[in-house]
Parts: structure tokens; C-alpha cells; sequence
């Protein structure tokens, strides 16, 4: 067998990332899903400002993926049901994926969703909106996120913009955070922090009063790193990994860390993809199904017929 990165989303729903996974780790092989995204220095900037309580204790996070109609024609892959098709598949696997990443939290819960702009006789989502909470005991390690947590995310392959949206807001305890063009942040991108504050104000930093003691803290930081893109960083660190597994010379505690980053990796993909079908789940859709499965299941129904 071979290593392997592949591209989001990891499978058609999570039965088939387990099996997917299950194999990879009887043969001791790398398998991540190549989200790039994640390995930009400014979305690991934003994701230890959260996980640290940069904010404080998280309220309210929110995630916009929005694509215009113009980029893809109404035949496109994307929105074939055979195919696995679907904007959750597409921009939403981002969304799903960020409101785990970066408040560092694996499984958040559904508690709605809405399918819109269907396609391939209704099976096909053309937009998604969700509503998610992040119960207490499935928090993650960082502990950040507040007993009422909630997320939304909202994704369109169909918008009526002109220009592509990425943003990712959050609230806390002590402020605000946000990022715009969380995807592509080597093309540009800002992250504001704005923090309230009961202390007088620093002359380094731009504050307003709110009363009552309080004040208005803002930030606006650009994380760029060596200026590389993700894809860069993405396959820096595959690259580094297959050379630790592939050294018998390599030192044991590097061997330890990339088998430990095996396990997060299949375990991200499983959990990212299980999220995806609580979503459809919730709006009403069937589960994304492996191309095989779907011929067979239209086999099937046509025999009845």
C-alpha cells in the first residue's frame, strides 16, 4: 500500500472514512485529508488566540463559506447525487471543519439544519445553514468553550455575490475575534481581536469607552509566516512525516509523534465526516453514498420497478 493525502472531503460519509482509516492503520500508512487551510501559520495563530482565552470563555462561533453561482455550472461534479455531490461536501466540509479546529473541539453536536437551492431532483444541496452546541465533556483539551457554546455555519456554491466570502467570527467572555479569507490566507487576509476591557487604557493600542469602566480594545494582526501557501505548508509536513516512518535511523520520540499525529489524522477524518452526516441528517437529506453504492441503490430501485 501506499501513503496517502487526500482531498476534502476524506469520503462520501463516515462508515466509509472508518473503513478507509481501519485499513490505513492495519498497514501502518499515513492517510490525512488534505485540509490546507489548517496549516497556514495565520489559522494556527487564530486557533491558539481562541484556544488560549485570548476572548475568554467562547459564546458564539459562526462560519461563512459563500462561492458564487458563476464559478461552477449546474452540471458540475459538486452537484451530482451519484457522485456524492453537495455544497456540505464542498465549502461545508470547511465549515464543519473549522468550527472544530479551531475552538479545538472534535465533536460538536447539530442541533438544526436547512438545505436550500436543491439540485439533482432534490437530493442535492446547492446551500447549507446548521446550528451546532458544544456540550459539556466534549469541550476538547483546550476547556475554552463556555457551557452554552453554540456555532453556525452557512455554505453556498449557489451565492448571487460577485467575490467568494471566508469568514470565520467568534465571540467570548472578553471579546471578539475574526478572520477573512481563513481558506486562501497567503493571498491576503485580516484577523481582528477586539478585547473589553476594566483597566485605563495603553497608549499603544486604539480603545473606546463603553461606560461603566469598560473600554474597547482593537488589534488587527497578518500572520504570513515564511510566505508560503498552505499547499506549501501541507505537504512540508506530509513530506516530514513519510521521511520519519520511512528512516530506520530517525530518533524514537519523532517516530512517536508522527504515529501519534497518524492516529489524529484518521481520527479527524472520521469525526469531520461523521459531523457532515449529522448535518444532512438534520436537514433531511440522505447521506452521501460511495459512487458504487449509489448505482447499486438505483439498480435495486429500478428492478422494483
Amino acid at each position: 500500500g501506499k501513503h496517502v493525502l487526500c482531498e476534502k472531503p476524506f469520503t462520501a460519509n463516515a462508515e466509509e472514512a472508518r473503513a478507509v482509516q481501519s485499513v490505513a492503520a492495519k498497514r501502518k500508512l499515513l492517510c490525512r485529508e488534505a485540509f490546507h487551510y489548517k496549516e497556514h501559520p495565520a489559522n494556527k495563530a487564530v486557533a491558539e488566540l481562541l484556544q488560549s482565552g485570548a476572548i475568554g470563555q467562547l459564546k458564539q462561533l459562526a462560519v461563512q463559506v459563500l462561492i458564487p453561482a458563476w464559478a461552477f455550472t449546474k452540471d458540475d461534479i459538486r452537484f451530482q447525487a451519484r457522485l456524492a455531490g453537495g455544497t456540505m461536501m464542498d465549502a461545508g466540509c470547511y465549515c464543519a471543519h473549522t468550527l472544530r479546529f479551531f475552538p479545538g473541539c472534535s465533536k460538536p453536536v447539530v442541533t438544526s439544519a436547512a438545505a436550500g437551492k436543491l439540485m439533482d431532483a432534490g437530493a442535492v444541496d446547492g446551500c447549507m445553514q446548521a446550528a451546532l452546541s458544544y456540550p459539556a465533556g466534549r469541550s476538547g483539551a483546550s476547556g475554552v468553550l463556555g457551557a452554552a457554546a453554540v456555532g453556525s455555519l452557512e455554505a453556498d456554491l449557489r451565492h448571487k455575490g460577485l467575490w467568494p466570502r471566508t469568514r470565520f467570527p467568534a465571540t467570548g467572555t472578553k471579546g471578539r475575534l475574526e478572520i477573512n479569507n481563513f481558506i486562501l490566507p497567503s493571498m491576503g487576509h485580516s484577523i481582528s481581536v477586539t478585547k473589553t476591557l476594566t483597566q485605563p487604557d495603553s497608549p499603544n493600542n486604539k480603545a473606546d469607552s463603553l461606560g461603566d469602566g469598560l473600554r474597547e480594545q482593537r488589534q488587527s494582526i497578518e500572520v504570513y509566516g515564511s510566505g508560503e501557501s498552505n499547499y506549501y505548508y501541507q505537504l512540508s509536513r506530509f513530506i516530514s512525516d513519510l521521511k520519519v516512518l520511512e528512516d530506520k535511523q530517525a530518533p524514537k520520540q519523532a517516530k512517536r509523534a508522527v504515529r501519534q499525529a497518524m492516529v489524529d489524522d484518521a481520527r479527524d477524518a472520521i469525526d469531520n465526516m461523521t459531523l457532515i452526516d449529522s448535518i444532512y441528517t438534520a436537514a433531511g437529506l440522505p447521506l452521501r453514498q460511495p459512487t458504487s453504492a449509489h448505482a447499486a441503490v438505483l439498480a435495486a430501485g429500478k428492478a422494483r420497478r
